[in-house]
């Protein structure tokens, strides 16, 4: 065994793709454009024009890149690549597609309702927190609605027990860490040099790692030099300033000033003391071409690893899975597959899309 590696017994490591975000009402890549067209005329009769304007560049953008998809199979309705064609094309138009992502998944956000879970028989060490953020409680306390997205952070990816838990993951929303605020916790982004945080408290290096490998939409240099690497408080706040957020395509480099290596840095020292691994809501789409090495470069000296999971209603998944992971692994049933979207992970049962969740 490797000196350098402990043996865990009880570290879970989840990785997030967009399936994990869907509930709250955020779109998967191919619905991504519609949502965006949707989003260019809120902006525009609520008269943020710098979103409006940024979100039409890029969709003359993408007209204008049809002669590039003749000669080169891009499929320019799928916003991660029309953002890595930017990226290697034209500085100023990647600017845009970096602003208007941030726009439509902010304009998303305001556009859903938050879906709530109804939760039964809490654990006593979640009572209060529970207390804290229900809608609804029962007169005996056993019953309580919270939002979804906080019951899965407490009962599924384990946020109150950071020692235990890791999140990485591969979407540009913060929704992960808002529900970690709401839940009273606290997280960080694995990034070890300085940077300037508007957080606050919340935001704190014992918390539960959030490893996010694509960047994240609040984060922004503060001044012109890229000099001050600041933490916002959300998207908003960062185009608010009149910043851009700090996202990367996934084909495209992963540099932000040296920030992103740290991440990735930090993940795969995550994933060489796995226990269990969850892989939720991630496609393993051909664009990401990091996924593989990133699971090779953890695992390779990992002694504790029990399973992979993924969870995903897909039926491409367990094939797609097949590209990156030996068949052994698979074959031998170290490798799960759970077809079924992530509030069945702790739902019994759902009323419709923005109703209530049974837990168990």
């Amino acid at each position: 065994m490797s000196k350098d590696v402990p043996l865990r017994n009880d570290h879970t490591v989840y990785i997030l793709g967009a399936g994990y975000s869907v509930e709250r009402g955020y779109p998967l890549i191919s619905g991504f454009l519609n949502r965006m067209r949707d989003a260019a005329i809120w902006y525009e009769q609520n008269n943020q024009l710098t979103q409006m304007r940024a979100i039409h560049e890029v969709l003359k953008f993408r007209l204008d890149a049809a002669s590039a998809a003749y000669r080169v199979p891009i499929d320019l309705e799928n916003i991660e690549e029309l953002f890595s064609l930017a990226s290697a094309a034209n500085h100023k138009i990647e600017k845009d597609v970096r602003i208007s992502i941030a726009a439509t998944l902010e304009y998303c956000r305001g556009a859903e309702a938050d879906p709530l879970a109804v939760v039964m028989n809490a654990e006593p060490k979640h009572a209060s927190v529970l207390k804290a953020r229900s809608v609804k409680q029962t007169l005996d306390n056993q019953v309580s609605t919270i939002p979804l997205y906080d019951a899965l952070a407490l009962r599924f990816l384990k946020a109150l027990s950071p020692k235990n838990s890791t999140v990485i993951s591969f979407n540009y929303d913060d929704l992960v860490e808002k529900s970690v605020i709401n839940l009273g916790g606290t997280f960080h982004y694995g990034i070890a040099t300085k940077h300037e945080n508007q957080i606050g408290s919340s935001y704190h290096g014992n918390g539960l790692a959030v490893l996010k490998m694509h960047g994240s939409l609040n984060w922004a240099y503060a001044d012109k030099r890229e000099a001050n690497f600041t933490v916002f408080e959300d998207a908003a706040a960062v185009l608010k300033a009149g910043l851009v957020p700090q996202i990367v395509p996934p084909t495209w480099n992963k540099t932000i000033a040296k920030k992103l290596a740290e991440v990735w840095s930090s993940a795969i020292t995550r994933l060489e003391t796995a226990t269990r691994i969850y892989v939720v809501g991630f496609s393993m789409p051909q664009t990401d071409m990091h996924f593989k090495y990133l699971l090779a470069a953890g695992l390779q000296k990992n002694f504790s690893l029990r399973e992979i999971v993924f969870v995903d209603p897909s039926d491409t998944i367990p094939t797609r899975a097949g590209t990156i992971l030996a068949s052994r692994e698979i074959q031998g049933g170290r490798v799960k597959f759970l077809a079924q979207p992530i509030c069945d992970m702790v739902a019994k049962r759902v009323k419709h899309r923005f109703g209530a969740f049974r837990l168990s």
